[in-house]
């Protein structure tokens, strides 16, 4: 026997080249497209982006701009009165008023207490018979825990004779 037999069962050879050849160029034409599609949406949210940081700038620009706005009159009055009532929370009142009623003396008449929360301080109109009296107050307030730098600020006696009045200042130790 000079010659063997092909016994290749298989197609064509050259068919399954092509079909093989069709297959990768099918799957290269779906990557691509896959790419392309993803590349677009990228552009797109990319604009949207850009978009959206323009009208930012925009709106940012505007609030500056808009910064100080011109309150009406009872708007103001509004904000003073909420003011006023914040600044009142903000004061150790319990503390204060047991401070001033044991450092008070039978001979001291209070008149009024004014804190300003803004700075911790507190300012306290008292009538007594003699300076003596004021003194001994200014002296027992000193000591107590929650006051501190208490000072004489004025005092007057009145023409008629009347009782001394004084106005005394303190600090009040802000919580830690």
């Amino acid at each position: 026997m000079k010659h063997a037999p092909n016994l290749d069962f298989t197609r064509n050879r050259a068919a399954a080249q092509r079909w093989k050849k069709a297959f990768l160029a099918v799957l290269g034409l779906v990557a691509g497209v896959q790419i392309g599609v993803a590349a677009w949406r990228l552009q797109t949210m990319e604009t949207q982006r850009s978009a959206l940081d323009a009208q930012y700038r925009q709106l940012a620009g505007k609030n500056l701009r808009n910064g100080s706005t011109v309150l009406t009159a009872d708007q103001m009055k509004a904000a003073g009165g909420a003011r006023a009532m914040l600044d009142s929370l903000a004061v150790p009142w319990e503390g204060l008023l047991s401070a001033i009623e044991a450092a008070r003396t039978q001979r001291i008449l209070i008149d009024t207490i004014q804190p300003h929360s803004d700075d911790g301080s507190l300012s306290i109109n008292v009538s007594c018979a003699d300076f003596a009296g004021v003194a001994e107050f200014i002296a027992r307030l000193g000591q107590q825990e929650l006051l501190q730098d208490v000072m004489l600020v004025s005092e007057a006696l009145p023409d008629n004779g009347g009782a001394l009045r004084a106005v005394i200042s303190a600090n009040w130790r802000k919580a830690k």
